[in-house]
C-alpha cells in the first residue's frame, strides 16, 4: 500500500509541470543567482560606475589617468566642473562620484558624491581615491613637485613637459614611497542626508505586493470552478466584469499595503515618506497596477489554482531576486544587472530611488512610472482575453 501511495505521488509530480519547476528548477536557479552575487562581491570583481571631475591641468588630468587603471572602477565621464558628476549620480548613471579640488596648499581635495541605496560604491570608491592620493600615488605626488619647480625655479619646454608626463606615466606606483599622508576626502550625499532604509522600503513593497496580488487573484480559479463564470458568460459584460473588478480592488489593495510599509518606514526608520508623499503614491499605485495586471494574466492563462500559484511564484521571486527587491542590483555581474533591469521590480526602485534618495525631479520617475502603468493595463487585457475563452 506505501508503495502504492508513492507511485501516486510520483505520477502526480511527474504530472504537474508547475510543482517539478517548484522542486527541480527554481532552486538551482535561485542558487545560481546568489552564489553569482555574493561570488561577485567577495571575489573582488565588483565594478564601480564612476563620474570624475578634475581641474583642468596636467596635474588633474594626471590624477584622472591614474583613477582610470584602477580595475574595481569604471569611469563613465571624465568632467572638469562639478554639475555633471552630480546629476550622473542623481539620475543613476554612475554609482557614485568623485570631484577633486586643489586646496590652498596645492593639495589635492576630494569629494565623493554617494547614492545612500549604494552605500557599497562609496566605500569602494573611498578606498580607490586613498590608493591613489596616498603613498601608491607617485605619479600624483612626483607632479606636486614639477609645478613647483616650474612656477618657482625652472621653465619646462613644451617637448619637456610631454617627456615627463610620459615617464610619469609609465611610473608603476609599487616603485616609490612617499609617505603615507591620507587625503582630505568628504563624503556628500547626492540628496542631503537621507536613511539607507528608504531602499528597502520600496524594494520590500514591490516584492510585497506582487505576492499579495497573486493571492488575490488566484480566487478567479474559484470563481470559474464555481460556475459563476458560466453564469456571466450570458451577461452583458461577460466574464471580463470578474477581471475589471479584480485589477480595481488588487490595485487598492496593493496601495493599502505600500502605505503601510512606508508609514512603519517613516515611524521607525527614518524614511521621508511626507516629504516626498506624492512621489511614494504615484510610484506605489504604478506598481499595484502593475501587480494587479501581470497576476491577472498569470492566474487566467493556467488551468488549476495548483498551477498558477506555482508559476505565478516563481515569476515574482525571480523577478524579486534580479530586480534588486532582495540585494541591490549594484552587488550583481553585470549580466544580471542588464537582465534585472527589465523587471517591474527595477522600475519601481529606480522611481524611487531617482527622486527620494538622488534628489531628481518628476521627469525622474516618469519614464518608469510609465513603463509600471502600461505593463499592468496590458496584463490585464491579456486577461480579459484568457477569460472570454472560457
Amino acid at each position: 500500500m506505501r508503495l502504492a501511495v508513492i507511485r501516486t505521488l510520483f505520477l502526480n509530480l511527474l504530472r504537474d509541470r508547475s510543482a517539478l519547476a517548484m522542486a527541480f528548477i527554481l532552486p538551482p536557479i535561485f542558487f545560481a543567482v546568489f552564489a553569482s552575487i555574493f561570488a561577485n562581491t567577495t571575489s573582488g570583481d565588483l565594478t564601480v560606475k564612476t563620474a570624475i571631475a578634475v581641474p583642468d591641468t596636467q596635474m588633474g588630468r594626471y590624477f584622472a589617468s591614474g583613477m582610470g587603471r584602477i580595475e574595481s572602477l569604471d569611469i563613465v565621464l571624465t568632467a572638469t566642473t562639478e554639475d555633471p558628476v552630480r546629476r550622473a549620480v542623481r539620475l543613476g548613471q554612475a554609482d557614485a562620484g568623485l570631484i577633486v579640488r586643489v586646496g590652498e596648499d596645492e593639495k589635492l581635495e576630494f569629494e565623493i558624491v554617494s547614492d545612500p541605496s549604494r552605500r557599497i560604491a562609496e566605500r569602494m570608491l573611498e578606498g580607490a581615491v586613498a590608493e591613489m592620493a596616498g603613498r601608491n600615488a607617485p605619479q600624483t605626488r612626483l607632479q606636486e613637485a614639477i609645478a613647483f619647480l616650474q612656477e618657482e625655479v625652472i621653465t619646462f619646454t613644451p617637448d619637456q613637459q610631454r617627456a615627463i608626463g610620459e615617464q610619469l606615466s609609465e611610473l608603476d606606483p609599487a616603485d616609490i614611497d612617499l609617505g603615507d599622508s591620507a587625503p582630505s576626502v568628504t563624503i556628500t550625499p547626492v540628496a542631503g542626508a537621507v536613511s539607507s532604509a528608504s531602499y528597502y522600503a520600496i524594494a520590500v513593497a514591490m516584492l510585497f505586493v506582487f505576492l499579495s496580488s497573486l493571492q488575490g487573484a488566484l480566487t478567479m480559479i474559484e470563481s470559474r470552478e464555481s460556475g459563476i463564470f458560466d453564469r456571466l458568460a450570458v451577461s452583458p459584460g461577460g466574464p471580463a466584469v470578474v477581471v475589471d473588478g479584480s485589477f480595481a480592488f488588487l490595485t487598492l489593495q496593493g496601495l493599502v499595503q505600500g502605505a503601510v510599509i512606508f508609514a512603519l518606514g517613516w515611524l521607525a526608520f527614518d524614511v521621508p515618506a511626507l516629504s516626498y508623499l506624492w512621489v511614494i503614491f504615484v510610484i506605489v499605485l504604478c506598481g499595484a497596477l502593475a501587480a494587479a495586471g501581470i497576476t491577472l494574466a498569470i492566474v487566467a492563462l493556467c488551468q488549476t489554482r495548483r498551477q498558477a500559484h506555482s508559476i505565478g511564484t516563481i515569476l515574482i521571486l525571480l523577478m524579486a531576486a534580479l530586480g534588486g527587491s532582495m540585494a541591490p542590483r549594484i552587488l550583481m555581474p553585470e549580466t544580471f544587472q542588464k537582465i534585472g533591469g527589465l523587471t517591474p521590480n527595477a522600475w519601481g526602485i529606480e522611481a524611487f530611488s531617482g527622486v527620494v534618495i538622488r534628489g531628481g525631479d518628476v521627469s525622474t520617475i516618469l519614464p518608469w512610472c510609465v513603463a509600471l502603468a502600461l505593463t499592468g493595463i496590458a496584463g490585464m487585457l491579456v486577461a480579459r482575453l484568457a477569460v472570454n475563452r472560457y
